[in-house]
């Protein structure tokens, strides 16, 4: 379904070592195929906006246009 979106998106993962809830193989799967889109991975689990809120507010931030950090 990923693939199908025809507008960008932002696909934010948390890393499968920290609890990320996406597992490989379907992990590759789904960050290879958005055609409009950005894939970051943190370094975070399944909930990266607690786990990592200064990197997730400044990658959307700077996804969105505005200002980063």
């Amino acid at each position: 379904m990923v693939g199908s979106v025809a507008v960008p998106i932002l696909l934010v993962l948390g890393s499968e070592e920290h609890g990320g809830a996406l597992p490989e193989p379907e992990r590759t799967t789904v960050a290879g195929s958005p055609r409009r889109g950005t894939v970051e991975e943190f370094e975070a689990g399944h909930s990266i906006h607690r786990d990592d809120f200064e990197g997730y507010v400044g990658l959307l931030g700077g996804w969105l246009g505005g200002p980063e950090g």
